[in-house]
């Protein structure tokens, strides 16, 4: 749904972190993949604080 939101507003940077945490997601296995992507979620939660609606 906010892939969609951002696609329709523009909000291309966005909409590329939010694919690019996704595809990493799907694609971690073990802990340490999985660790990392935990940072990149906290990334990604601090770059979602500063949208404004």
């Amino acid at each position: 749904m906010m892939s969609i939101y951002w696609h329709r507003s523009g909000k291309n940077a966005e909409l590329e972190l939010l694919t690019t945490f996704t595809n990493r997601l799907h694609l971690s296995q073990t802990t340490e993949e999985v660790g990392r992507v935990g940072i990149d979620v906290k990334d990604l939660l601090t770059s979602l604080s500063h949208l404004t609606l």
